[in-house]
């Protein structure tokens, strides 16, 4: 009984990402001049430089907060 949420979320789990691998698709045939709608190209070699250093730092702030929020519940404030 004390097992059971925890290996049906896991079940779950597997089968949602086995039903995404299954039925989700990606279009390959537009670029990203299409999908904006832009008839001529643009300088689009900055925001494809700079995007990934913007994702990065969002993701190491999540994260951060993240462990700090945890571990402040147990350690108090000393563990900033």
């Amino acid at each position: 009984m004390r097992f059971t949420f925890p290996l049906m979320a896991i079940v779950l789990e597997i089968a949602m990402i086995v039903l995404f691998g299954l039925f989700v698709e990606y279009e390959t045939d537009q670029t990203v001049l299409e999908q904006l709608n832009i008839t001529k190209p643009t300088d689009m070699g900055i925001f494809f430089e700079l995007y990934p250093l913007f994702q990065d730092v969002h993701v190491m702030i999540f994260v951060g907060f993240g462990f700090l929020m945890t571990f402040l519940k147990k350690y108090g404030f000393s563990n900033v």
